[in-house]
């Protein structure tokens, strides 16, 4: 009997099926009640869109801390761009408002594509706009503002040795070009740069820029002494700008030439404690060419070395401020091939140690570099310098001076820097 039962069940089961996959037999009307047929072929018009990224940005150089593009400074535009669901290479379209692109377009190399943008100098901000084309045609964009700074007006000046002088010194009669680069904001006619100098040294006073640069001839006077040589240009609005360098001659007869140069952030040309400075003496014996051996001394701060050997007539040592607050008298000796010797001195002025120190007052002269006797003719001017230190202070101080004789441009000063 079970089994009876159990085929009856099965019957019934696979009679359901029949009729359900027929359309339930009958169900009068045309609606019917069947089951859902799916058809597996896709629509074409309902294909997908590709897809992607793209980031747009700007990389400034290290030295800029500003992110505004100089006139002629140049940036890096970086693009990371993608497409979703594809490998392969993108190419990117750059374009801009403002600069100048040095590519236009570029190729993504692990999904990065790089290009560089030039400042113009407008001081206007540019639009750069960076667009990608996907496989099925998209096109993605992205944009970014660029601030470009206003080229300034300005002069600098230079001098260019010819190749075969290595030491930056100028020898009697040899030649070297004086070059001013000008600017004159918002304008790019010609400008008229004169040069001038405490000697006559140049082959011409004045030259026309081309392209804004503006070169005259420059030649060593033999002096051994340091030529200070002005660059000076008038702008279209009758303003004056000009900028100076300092050209060292060397001796065209037997001599020795001794000067101090102090690292460019000193800018009051003072050795303070435990501070470096170079002692440059240019050494020449007529009708030699060998290395001459300069013997250094000094009667404050420390020497590095006391002795040094000339190359291309140039011998240097380093000097170490001693805080005392005094001025030293350095001085360089040379022993020619004859025994003759040579010398000279200068004066280093060091300053007073650190406020920790006890109070006190240094006075010394300075005289013109003309003046080689240290004695003051009537009417001729020399400095009076006063270094003074307040223990456990470092604001300012008033120094009187005072003399047997009214002789002062002024009797009174404010230090500045401990000195007045």
């Amino acid at each position: 009997m079970y089994v009876d039962s159990l085929s009856r069940t099965f019957l019934v089961f696979l009679a359901t099926l029949v009729l359900t996959a027929c359309g339930g037999g009958g169900g009068g009307g045309g609606g019917g009640g069947g089951g859902t047929i799916l058809d597996p072929t896709p629509d074409p018009d309902e294909t997908e869109t590709a897809s992607g990224s793209i980031e747009l940005s700007v990389v400034f150089g290290n030295d800029n801390s500003g992110d505004i593009l100089g006139d002629n400074e140049r940036a890096t535009l970086r693009v990371t761009a993608s497409e979703d669901d594809a490998s392969g290479e993108l190419v990117v379209r750059f374009s801009t408002t403002g600069g100048t692109l040095v590519d236009s377009r570029a190729s993504t190399s692990g999904g990065i594509a790089t290009v560089e943008i030039i400042g113009d100098g407008s001081g206007a901000p540019a639009t750069v706009t960076a667009t990608v084309t996907l496989s099925d045609g998209t096109e993605l964009s992205n944009e970014i503002i660029v601030q470009m700074s206003a080229a300034e007006s300005s002069i600098e000046l230079s001098i260019i040795f010819d190749e075969a002088n290595e030491n930056g010194v100028l020898a009697g009669n040899e030649q070297a070009i004086l070059q001013a680069i000008v600017n004159e904001e918002g304008a790019t006619d010609e400008l008229v740069v004169r040069f001038s100098s405490e000697s006559d040294i140049f082959v011409d006073t004045s030259a026309t820029t081309i392209d804004g640069i503006a070169a005259v001839g420059i030649f060593g006077d033999g002096s051994g002494t340091p030529a200070t040589v002005t660059a000076t240009v008038t702008l279209s609005d009758g303003t004056e700008l000009s900028d100076d360098i300092i050209v060292q001659m060397s001796p065209s007869e037997d001599g020795l030439a001794l000067s101090v140069i102090f690292d460019s952030a000193n800018e009051d040309n003072i050795l303070a404690s435990g501070e470096r400075a170079t002692l440059q003496a240019i050494a020449n014996e007529q009708g030699e060419d060998g290395e001459l051996v300069v013997r250094f001394s000094t009667t404050g701060g420390t020497l590095i070395e006391t002795s040094a050997a000339t190359i291309d007539g140039v011998a240097t040592v380093e000097i170490i401020g001693d805080g005392s607050g005094t001025a030293a008298v350095v001085t360089a000796t040379a022993t020619l091939s004859d025994g003759t010797e040579i010398s000279d001195e200068i004066i280093v002025q060091m300053s007073s140690a650190l406020s920790s120190d006890t109070s006190s007052i240094e006075l010394s002269i300075i005289f013109n570099d003309a003046n080689g006797d240290n004695i003051l003719a009537s009417n001729e001017r020399a400095t009076l310098q006063a270094v003074a230190n307040e223990e456990g202070a470092t604001g300012e101080l008033v120094v009187r001076f005072s003399s047997s004789s009214s002789n002062f441009g002024d009797t009174s000063a404010t230090t500045s820097e401990g000195i007045a």
